[in-house]
């Protein structure tokens, strides 16, 4: 899974389930504790990577692009 396809997945999950609209990948979000954890709970459910909640950047959760990134550096991780 290549950036872009993990980027449309979440922009997909921002705006369909959690109701933010995300007019560009870099704009700052709005994400409240509740979609963090739908974000979370979807990335591990959906694209098989457990974000470890100790280590994780809650300021990766600033913008989609940020968002991205956190995700696919764990892709490659695992």
């Amino acid at each position: 899974m290549d950036k872009t396809d993990i980027s449309a997945k979440l922009k997909q999950l921002l705006e369909e389930e959690c109701e933010i609209v995300v007019p560009t990948a870099d704009a700052q979000l709005d994400i409240d504790s509740f979609n963090m954890m739908l974000i979370i709970t979807y990335v591990d459910n959906e694209m098989g990577v457990v974000l470890d909640m100790d280590q994780l950047d809650f300021d990766a959760f600033m913008s989609l692009d940020t968002l991205t990134e956190m995700v696919a550096h764990e892709v490659k991780a695992a």
